[in-house]
């Protein structure tokens, strides 16, 4: 898988969550906890619930709890418009086609990470 491979060799955690279900599940337990995802690859077709519905669920959970916003990204074979609006719909902050290029992928969680960082050093 060249996703995990790409975070590996970049020291990067990850988790992974098989199907839309487990993933709003494990976003639940980690919002419980009080800990954060930096960021969510969302793929848009997995079984049980998709990124769509699950990205929603997310969104929901955020709201309700006033939890800060997770940056979520929708990952889809799909190149069309109709995907990336429906994904910003949907509430995702972006959209990433595969087969993904993984220096855009690099590029994103860099930035991300660093709006993270920079928001951390401001609360002390």
């Amino acid at each position: 898988m060249p996703i995990k491979r790409t975070l590996e060799k970049n020291a990067i955690n990850y988790d992974i969550a098989k199907n839309g279900f487990m993933a709003v599940e494990r976003f639940n337990q980690t919002m419980a906890s009080r800990m954060r995802y930096g960021m969510i690859l969302m793929d848009l077709e997995m079984p049980l619930m998709n990124g769509f519905e699950a990205t929603e669920h997310i969104r929901n959970a955020e709201t309700e709890s006033n939890y800060p916003k997770t940056y979520i990204c929708g990952l889809s074979a799909s190149t069309d418009k109709e995907t990336e609006a429906k994904c910003l719909r949907y509430g995702m902050d972006n959209y990433l086609s595969k087969p993904l290029q993984m220096d855009i992928l690099l590029k994103i969680i860099k930035e991300q990470f660093s709006i993270i960082e920079h928001h951390n050093s401001n609360k002390t």
